[in-house]
This record gives structure tokens, C-alpha cells and sequence, in this order.
């Protein structure tokens, strides 16, 4: 049929090598995409329908179904309409297309580790595929219906309800823990119109990303988490050097849009109490939930949930500002308290006046393993016990250490203009001339109001004005940043300086007890 092909015209010609092209083209683009949604076995098996690209060079999948590697893809999947995945466009599409690897190649070493991980997981092995680089991995679920399992499983590690979105969804609502898609719809009346998952991963510069994860369900709650990240990357999200990232901030916000108010109503009438009467018991069911974790809410931190669990599409917000940026297995090594105050974070609802997130650190009361459970009355004596046990603490694990008057019978020492303070050689301070003087931390104790310099054993340097001293920790109000107070564990201090910009007087050293 072909061997007079020679002989056709050239416009024939060109129509042949066109079609051949676009058919080596269409297998190329469709490989492409088929490689970049290798990414779901990363998190358990994952099938889908069919793979395309759309008109602006998205990477598409249907009918999306994953479940973990040792699940039952028919009871334990996640299923979703759609998948999809943005790219940088046609463009880089096609590059990607006719590179045969070429654009992937940084990424064989990553990719084969992250691939090998994965069969592990699942038990057999996996080939390597090629995913194309990306500076930026956004991708999308759209109308997500989880199964029972998925449900089960968030509950016991997270704290947010899958399908409403909402935070603590079922806490004081009988004996439920979560509800499912069915559920909302059907007792509570609540739209459906789908729930939708993103995930946004920015890597730009030379070590700047951006994470941003979000649910949305609208007509009931959506929940939001963003944060700032210090980490190689070369300029290519896929190749991100997690293990040595360091946190920047990070914020979880809520946002109810409707749930809240109809989860009220629907637990008091069910239950035959008022909706003052529910929120009350929510509140404490919500303590009781924390306190098998091991800690306890401040009652400032209890009164703002308060405020979002009204029911009045309140938006409730969580941010963490680290003086300094952290690595997340360094936050991790230490305890729990000094790694909440080293992230210094706040929550607030709507606009209103952040609050310190501050967290009472106690013995874990785990729940009783039989299927009665705990009764309102029950749990509220669990929480009032744990609280009771607490006392009144300004700063969570420790008790506050009473500051004494100075003894009569000891002799006080005072340092004025014409003496030496103690420790410095001979010099007199001022404001021009500032001395440092090494002092111990539990000195502190007497400089509150006095300017000082912290090092810590993560080799930072924090200076600031002492306003306030406890056994297990301090708080100072830092110089550079006069809107900001920085709460230091003693377990982190290396060292500690006293600034002195002016000599003590009588009274003043008289007060500190002759220090």
C-alpha cells in the first residue's frame, strides 16, 4: 500500500507525518499523566477509571478509588469523583512529553526512594515511573465520600469530622463519634453538595515553601491549614528536602457554615436538654476528649471554643509563630509544654482577641475499653477531678514559685552610683555604656521589669524585657519585636544575662531581696 508512497503529493505526505506525530504526541501526554498519578500509591492503592489532560494541560483522573495497602478496596477506599493535578500548562506538558525522562532525571534518586517505601508498605515491589518536576504540586479531590473506616480513622488521630468539616463534630452528642455523609444529609438536613480536598505545595526561590491543605463542605464546615517552610528544594516541589525543613508559622483555621448551629439543635432535641444545657456538655466532652491525650484546656482557651460552638458560623483560627525557624524533629525532642511555648501560638474567633493556646499538661485518663462508655455525668467528674488537680497555674506543668520579702535578719546589699554592681569589674552602667552580667536562672525570680539576654541550647539568641518568672520557664517581651512576649523553658536555656542601663538603687536592690 505504502511502496509508492514517494510518489504521493507532498500535502499527502504532510498529512501522514502530522497523524503519526499527534499519535506519538497523544501516547507521550497520556504517559505523562498516567506517571504523575503514580503519586496516590504513595498513600495506599489507589485505581481510577481513566486518565486524560484538560484544555489547559491539568492532568485529570475519574472515578478515583484509594484504600490502605493492607485494606479492602470495597470497604476502606476513599473515593472521589475526580482527581486533578495542575500544571504549569501545555507547555511544560508537552516538554515533559518528548523529554523520555530526560526532565525527571533529579528526580530518580527521590522518587525511587519514596516508590520503594511504598512497596514496602504494601508488600511487593513497584516500578519506578518517571513524575515529571514541578515547581509547584496543586492538586484537588472533588465530591470525596469516605468510607466508614477512613471515618474511624480520623477520629482516633485528628479532630475534625470528614464530611461536616467541623472541629470535634460529635463530642456530647450521645454516644456518636462521627457522622457520615447519610447522616448529616439525612437527621440533620444538611446540604449535600459535595466534599472537596486540596493540597497546595509552592516551592520558590532557593529554600522558600508554602503549604496549604484544606476541606471544604459547603453548608456545613470547612477546615484550612497553612504554613511557611525553610527547605532546599531547587526550586522543584517534588523535591523538597523534608527531613531537614524548619517551620517558619502555621495556622488551622475553621470555618463553620452552618453545621454548628444545626448540630445544637439536633443534639438537645435528641436528647431532650436545651441548647445552652448541649453546649455545656459538649464543652466538657471536648475536655474529656483532650485529657485522654494527656492535657487539659486553660480556661481563657475554653472560653474562646465557647464562643465558636454557639452555632453563629463563627470562624475559629489556631497560629504558631516560632521566633525562630524549627525543625519538626527538634520541636518534637522535647516535651511536650516547652514545645507548645517554643511554637508560641494563639487562637481567636473571627476578629476578635487571640488567646495563648495553652495547654495543661496531666496523666492521661484513657476511655474504659468496655461498650458503655461514660455517662455526661461521669465525664464531667473526670474533668472537674483532672482540673481540680491542677489548681491555679500560669504557665501549664509547673506551680508558681512565691517570691519571699527580704529577710531582716540577712544583711542587704546595695548597689548604687558608687559601687560596683556585682559581677562587673569596677564598672558603673548607663544608658550609653549597657553592662551584661551572668546571672543564674533562677535569679530571674527578682529581675522582672530588667532587661535581658537568653541563649538557648538551640544556639539562639532572644533579648527582651522579663515579664514574668516560673520554676519552668520564663517570658520575656523581646526587643526587636515590642507586639511579641516569647516564652522560654528552663530546660532550653544555655545561658542568662542581665542588661543593666543604670546603676541599682537602694530600694531597688532592697526589693530584689539584696541580689
Amino acid at each position: 500500500m505504502f511502496k509508492n508512497v514517494e510518489k504521493w503529493p507532498w500535502w499527502a505526505n504532510a498529512i501522514i507525518l502530522l497523524a503519526a506525530l499527534g499519535g506519538f504526541a497523544y501516547v507521550r501526554v497520556r504517559g505523562v499523566a498516567s506517571d504523575a498519578m503514580q503519586s496516590l500509591n504513595l498513600v495506599g492503592w489507589a485505581d481510577f477509571d481513566r486518565t486524560g489532560v484538560d484544555w489547559n494541560g491539568d492532568i485529570v483522573a475519574y472515578n478515583v478509588r484509594i484504600w490502605p495497602f493492607d485494606g479492602d478496596r470495597e470497604t476502606d477506599a476513599l473515593r472521589a469523583e475526580r482527581f486533578i493535578i495542575d500544571t504549569p500548562g501545555w507547555g511544560w506538558m508537552v516538554k515533559s512529553a518528548f523529554s523520555f525522562g530526560g526532565s525527571s532525571s533529579l528526580l530518580k534518586g527521590r522518587t525511587s526512594r519514596l516508590l520503594a517505601r511504598a512497596a514496602e508498605q504494601a508488600g511487593e515491589s513497584s516500578p519506578y515511573e518517571d513524575i515529571p518536576e514541578m515547581p509547584r504540586i496543586h492538586a484537588t479531590f472533588e465530591n470525596i465520600v469516605f468510607s466508614e473506616y477512613v471515618h474511624s480513622l480520623a477520629w482516633s488521630e485528628f479532630y475534625v469530622g470528614l464530611a461536616s468539616g467541623a472541629l470535634l463534630e460529635a463530642e456530647g452528642c450521645g454516644d456518636d463519634a462521627f457522622w457520615l455523609e447519610s447522616e448529616l444529609a439525612g437527621a440533620m438536613n444538611l446540604p449535600n453538595q459535595g466534599v472537596n480536598f486540596e493540597l497546595d505545595i509552592n516551592a520558590t526561590g532557593s529554600d522558600a515553601v508554602s503549604v496549604s491543605v484544606s476541606l471544604t463542605a459547603p453548608g456545613r464546615s470547612s477546615w484550612a491549614y497553612e504554613s511557611r517552610w525553610v527547605a532546599p528544594h531547587e526550586e522543584n516541589a517534588i523535591l523538597i528536602d523534608w527531613e531537614h525543613a524548619q517551620l517558619k508559622n502555621e495556622r488551622w483555621s475553621v470555618a463553620d457554615d452552618g453545621f454548628v448551629a444545626a448540630r445544637n439543635t439536633y443534639c438537645a432535641t435528641r436528647d431532650a436538654i436545651s441548647e445552652a444545657a448541649f453546649l455545656d456538655r459538649h464543652v466538657q466532652y471536648a475536655q474529656r476528649r483532650i485529657l485522654a491525650s494527656g492535657a487539659l484546656a486553660s480556661a481563657p482557651l475554653i472560653e474562646t471554643y465557647r464562643q465558636y460552638a454557639t452555632g453563629s458560623n463563627h470562624r475559629l483560627v489556631w497560629e504558631a509563630n516560632p521566633a525562630d525557624p524549627i525543625a519538626l524533629d527538634k520541636l518534637y525532642s522535647f516535651s511536650a509544654a516547652d514545645a507548645l511555648w517554643m511554637l508560641s501560638s494563639h487562637v481567636r474567633v473571627d476578629d476578635g482577641t487571640a488567646v495563648p493556646f495553652k495547654l495543661h499538661f496531666v496523666n492521661e485518663v484513657p476511655y474504659p475499653e468496655n461498650e458503655a462508655g461514660e455517662t455526661p455525668e461521669q465525664i464531667t467528674a473526670i474533668v472537674a477531678t483532672a482540673s481540680a488537680a491542677l489548681g491555679s497555674l500560669d504557665i501549664p506543668g509547673a506551680a508558681p514559685v512565691s517570691v519571699s520579702a527580704p529577710n531582716p535578719a540577712i544583711e542587704t546589699m546595695v548597689v548604687d552610683g558608687a559601687t560596683a554592681v556585682i559581677g562587673v569589674d569596677g564598672q558603673i552602667p548607663s544608658a550609653d555604656k549597657p553592662l551584661n552580667e551572668d546571672i543564674a536562672f533562677d535569679d530571674l525570680q527578682f529581675m522582672i521589669g530588667e532587661r535581658v539576654v537568653i541563649k538557648t541550647t538551640m544556639n539562639s539568641r532572644r533579648e527582651g524585657t522579663l515579664t514574668s518568672f516560673n520554676r519552668a520557664g520564663v517570658r520575656i517581651k523581646l526587643i526587636d519585636r515590642p507586639d511579641m512576649e516569647l516564652e522560654v523553658p528552663k530546660s532550653t536555656v544555655a545561658s542568662v544575662q542581665v542588661v543593666w542601663t543604670k546603676p541599682q538603687s537602694a530600694a531597688a536592690s532592697a526589693a530584689a531581696g539584696g541580689n
